[in-house]
């Protein structure tokens, strides 16, 4: 339980505070700096501690100096989360160099200097990459240049006089340097391996979503083709309104993309369009086409087409609510419309643009029992009656267009 608990604590901290995983490399790399800065702040507390109250008894007050400026450095560096990922590298790869020189020079060779001097480039490789690992293997070799020269000359005692010759150094020099290459190069390849395989992986991924993109592609062309196809043997039955339904789905589609509908959207509102008078395929044709006035029960059957519409099209699984739109295109704001007498927010925002394309569409154009009454009659009617038949914005739209953008409906 406390193991569990503590495994929560530290993956909660050591999350970088911008990257995700999708970010692969960079994400894993801002990942091992916070895990190095959390260990450092966890056991540096209990090394700074008793390294600090030694150092004040024995009077080396630049240790003390020393030992707290890095350890609030360290605290900075991780709590200050909008530090950059560049700027927080950097200082933490200098933190392994600073250290590790300050070690040899204050306090012996044969303290963690070394160690943390040898883990500069190897971090560094890690971190920013092959080439600063370089650079840092490059200050490696001068800073014991430095040092060899310093024991040489005799600038350094105590435990340097056991190496104060330059062949003894040179053969310790040497080898730290070979070593220190060899591991770096080694984390490098390992790096650039996992790099090869993440780039792999994401061209496949890329590759494949690519391959489903076209795939869906192809199937929206074969339902736009498909809905058109159906959308034209619907109007075959009825000459007077042959193509109103493209008409009503170009007008329709128009007002969403004025309003600034999302693309999906328009696309949905498009293919309902195309087929909303579907429900008209089981209306008699003589009724359709009667020229003269419809009777009580010719127009409940007209009516009805919006029910049969759905019946017809609510169990094809569209990526948008084809059938409510369908279902709801005669519906009206304030709950005078049909079949099911919605009003307000009961009906969709959708349905209220075809509603409103529908009607300017019927009345500008011609139909068997009567001639057109003319765009400006249409466009009347939607204006005299905003916000109680149809919804106020999507005819603010509407009239924009035709009276400001020039929009002119399609023969």
């Amino acid at each position: 339980m406390i193991l569990t608990r503590l495994k929560t604590i530290i993956h909660k901290w050591t999350i970088p505070p911008v990257l995700t995983s999708g970010d692969g490399i960079r994400y894993w790399q801002d990942r091992v700096i916070f895990i190095l800065l959390f260990i450092g702040l966890i056991l540096g507390f209990l090394v700074y501690v008793p390294s600090v109250l030694l150092s004040i008894k024995e009077g080396l007050w630049p240790v003390v100096l020393i030992d707290t400026t890095l350890y609030i450095g360290v605290a900075i560096l991780f709590f200050k989360r909008t530090i950059s990922f560049k700027t927080r590298t950097i200082f933490v790869v200098l933190l392994f160099y600073i250290t590790g020189m300050t070690l040899m020079l204050v306090v012996s060779p044969y303290s963690a200097g070394p160690v943390w001097m040898f883990a500069f480039p190897i971090i560094a490789a890690a971190l920013m990459g092959f080439s600063t690992a370089l650079a840092a293997i490059t200050v490696n070799a001068a800073t014991l240049i430095m040092f060899g020269i310093l024991i040489c000359f005799g600038y350094l005692e105590s435990d340097y006089t056991t190496i104060n010759t330059v062949e003894r150094w040179s053969v310790i020099a040497l080898n730290f340097i070979f070593l220190n290459i060899l591991a770096t190069l080694i984390v490098s390849g390992i790096l650039w391996g996992l790099q090869d395989l993440l780039d792999k992986e994401i061209s496949e991924d890329q590759k494949r979503e690519d391959e489903r993109q076209q795939n869906i592609e192809s199937l929206h062309k074969a339902l736009r083709g498909t809905v058109s196809a159906i959308g034209a043997m619907i109007e075959t039955r009825d000459p007077y309104t042959a193509g109103h339904q493209r008409r009503v789905s170009d007008l329709a589609c128009t007002i969403a993309a004025e309003l600034g509908l999302a693309l999906d959207q328009i696309e949905g509102i498009c293919t309902a369009g195309t087929i909303h008078d579907i429900g008209k395929i089981v209306i008699p044709a003589e009724i359709l086409s009667k020229p003269g006035k419809l009777t009580e029960i010719e127009l409940s059957l007209i009516k009805n087409h919006v029910q049969a519409g759905y019946d017809i099209v609510k169990d094809i699984e569209f990526p948008w609510p084809v059938a409510r739109m369908v279902l709801e295109h005669h519906e009206k704001l304030d709950g005078s419309g049909y079949p099911q007498n919605l009003s307000g927010k009961e009906i969709l925002m959708e349905s209220m643009i075809l509603t409103v394309a529908d009607v300017v569409e019927a009345i500008a154009s011609n139909r068997p029992y009567r001639a057109t009454f003319g765009l400006n009659v249409a466009l009347e009617e939607i204006e005299n009656n905003k916000g109680t038949l149809y919804a106020a914005d999507v005819v603010a739209a509407c009239l924009k267009l035709f009276r400001e953008k020039g929009y002119k409906m399609k023969g």
